[in-house]
């Protein structure tokens, strides 16, 4: 099925929050509307399908993709929508653009998504409060 992506808008913030507080653990809880703004500011993106998922990624100069966050709702998920994401943030044509991120090293899902999509594990590290999170690239 292909899902239709839009910039998230100032009216979203709602429920964006809602979907990052439920994933509180991997996300981090609600986003201030003062960060989401700032956020902008710099040129990040923010991208959603309806209001089930959404993307949080910066498009660098190198022309690497590093995502920050990504969340799909609980009814929403196993529908292509986090592929959907990716899919966007990888840009049109045969140039696909790379990926980098970092996910907790315990979250089996999201490891089992990043790993099915293709993308290698590059490496782990520890986090400034000793969380260890695995490195992807793809």
């Amino acid at each position: 099925m292909a899902y239709v992506t839009h910039p998230i808008t100032k009216e979203d913030h709602e429920w964006v929050g809602d979907l990052l507080e439920l994933n509180k653990k991997i996300l981090g809880g609600k986003l201030p509307l003062v960060r989401w703004a700032r956020c902008h500011a710099k040129n990040d993106h923010w991208v959603a399908i309806g209001e089930s998922a959404f993307a949080h990624f910066r498009a660098k100069r190198n022309g690497i993709v590093t995502l920050y966050e990504i969340a799909v709702a609980e009814d929403s998920k196993r529908k292509g929508m986090g592929r959907a994401l990716i899919g966007y943030m990888r840009g049109p044509g045969p140039a696909l653009r790379p990926i980098e991120l970092k996910t907790d090293a315990e979250n089996e899902e999201s490891n089992a998504f990043y790993l099915g999509l293709g993308m290698k594990r590059v490496g782990q590290k520890k986090t400034k409060k000793g969380k260890v999170v695995n490195l992807y690239m793809g």
